[in-house]
């Protein structure tokens, strides 16, 4: 048997104790449609994912919302504790060429993408990161674990029906038990909880995060 990286926690316990398969479960039918859910005042269903349509005015894709008002309901605070990482899907893999040139996507192949592959992105939009920010309180204060997942899913149909169950959601809702838990406890270290868009047209989300947060990549363990 391998030794553990780590011993017995039971802090860790107690947090993982509080996690269940229906919490689990109802995020993921939250965010893929299976369920209405309140968006500004009103119960609608997000019945796509799509990036584009995340941050156009298409009512059955207000995940972003929904996920900025559930995490304010944690008691998030926007600005703070809770922020937007703002970014442009169009020009973010072109004007940080020469920062990402050599890095690796998905498929192990280097991020290259001529401009006229993206050409279908709405040049006008801009797309968003969500981050929520938990500060540490031991000696390693400087240094962050980041907990990431992609919100954004893709179809056929993406303009009308993406709901990413799988592909996403279920990586969302461990990001949303872990929100909603962690903020009773004290850690260490750092942590950041991003939610990623962009992911389905080339990692762009990820990449203009790490492109716009030079000084922060050294420290993330």
């Amino acid at each position: 048997s391998q030794t553990p990286t780590c011993s017995f926690n039971p802090t860790v316990q107690e947090i993982i104790n509080q996690v269940t398969q229906d919490s689990v479960a109802q995020w993921i039918r939250n965010f893929s449609g299976e369920d209405f859910v309140p968006i500004g005042g009103a119960q609608r269903k997000i019945l796509t994912r799509y990036s584009s349509q995340l941050f156009s005015t298409n009512l059955d894709a207000m995940a972003y919302p929904y996920l900025g008002e559930q995490l304010e309901g944690f008691g998030y605070e926007q600005g703070t504790s809770l922020t937007d990482h703002l970014y442009d899907p169009y020009n973010i893999l072109e004007s940080k060429k020469e920062i990402i040139k050599g890095w690796i996507g998905k498929d192990g192949a280097a991020l290259h993408y001529p401009m006229e592959e993206l050409n279908f992105l709405d040049q006008t939009l801009t797309w968003k990161n969500k981050v929520v920010t938990i500060p540490g309180y031991g000696p390693n204060a400087d240094e962050i674990v980041l907990i990431t997942a992609h919100l954004d899913s893709t179809s056929t149909s993406p303009n009308t029906l993406a709901p990413g169950a799988e592909d996403n959601a279920s990586g969302v809702a461990a990001l949303m038990e872990a929100a909603r838990l962690f903020r009773f406890y004290k850690f260490d270290r750092t942590i950041k909880i991003i939610f990623f868009t962009g992911e389905e047209q080339g990692l762009l989300g990820s990449v203009a995060y790490v492109a716009d947060h030079p000084a922060e990549m050294e420290n993330i363990v």
